[in-house]
């Protein structure tokens, strides 16, 4: 069983793989190039506040940005997750969202300065079977926008934290892969 914490930095999980572009981690890997685990080889990712620090990038060069899909490291990170995930396999991550409960702007989502994507609720019209309809903006623009990723949602939540004062809030993500 092949269990990924991508982004792992020091916060190494037992039982996973853990991975991150400098040691000491298990595996050190550029997340902004093509992951290098096979398609459908990987039962479960686990990913803490590392989604938000990845662009995408094609070719073996850094710095290309890809042809399709622009800057948009949302849709590099979820296309890559669905291609090494095997059907059924778990997504699991947490990234700063834009917003507190109450429509609040969360400024921890921007104030990091290797942030390059921002979250919202939101994001599952993009990525999820109940909106991959001739209705919905995964069915009318998935193609379009590049895609290939596709998830049921088993939790998709807001979680705030921090004092009354200095609210913070992460989008919590618990999805299966659908192939």
């Amino acid at each position: 069983m092949l269990r990924l914490n991508l982004g792992c930095s020091d916060d190494h999980k037992p039982g996973y793989v853990n991975v991150d572009c400098v040691p000491p981690a298990d595996q050190v890997v550029d997340l902004c190039l093509r992951w290098p685990w096979e398609d459908s080889t990987v039962n479960e990712i686990y990913a803490k506040d590392c989604f938000e620090h990845l662009e995408d990038f094609f070719g073996s060069e850094r710095g290309h940005r890809n042809a399709l899909t622009g800057n948009k490291g949302k849709i590099w990170v979820m296309n890559e997750s669905h291609r090494v995930l095997k059907p059924g396999g778990v997504l699991e991550f947490l990234v700063p969202a834009v917003h507190l409960k109450d429509g609040r702007v969360n400024l921890g989502a921007f104030t990091d300065p290797t942030h390059v994507s921002f979250w919202t609720q939101d994001d599952k019209y993009y990525f999820c079977t109940e909106w991959n309809n001739p209705q919905g903006e995964r069915g009318r623009l998935g193609d379009a926008y590049g895609i290939t990723a596709l998830f049921d949602i088993k939790l998709w939540e807001l979680q705030e934290y921090g004092t009354p004062h200095e609210r913070r809030s992460k989008l919590h993500g618990i999805l299966i892969a659908v192939k």
